[in-house]
């Protein structure tokens, strides 16, 4: 068992996860921040993606444990750190695509 990628693992996801609950509890359109050109045209692609965001952020929160739990058992060292690091990139760009994808339908 390698516990250093369990709780970097760990934290990583709980981070995505509590991050998303924030969002749904106060959506970032209640905070008056910055909005891309498009958004700005159409409140309602505005409050979706951010509804839609917030889901997704916790389902990787949800993913990034599992697989942090299972390098931290199973994968050792730097290949578990590795493995953590990619599912955490592929996931947050993931994110990006999915949710831009969806604003476009709506």
């Amino acid at each position: 068992m390698d516990i250093g990628n369990l709780v970097l693992g760990v934290i990583v996801s709980l981070i995505y996860f509590l991050l998303g609950l924030a969002m749904r509890l106060r959506p970032v359109h209640e905070r008056e921040e910055t909005r891309s050109s498009k958004s700005l045209g159409n409140k309602q692609q505005w409050f979706e993606g951010d509804g839609y965001s917030a889901k997704l952020m916790m389902w990787i929160g949800t993913i990034l444990l599992v697989t942090s739990v299972i390098c931290g058992f199973w994968i050792r060292e730097a290949a578990g750190f590795t493995v953590i690091l990619l599912a955490a990139v592929i996931l947050a760009v993931g994110m990006i695509v999915l949710v831009e994808r969806r604003r476009r339908k709506t």
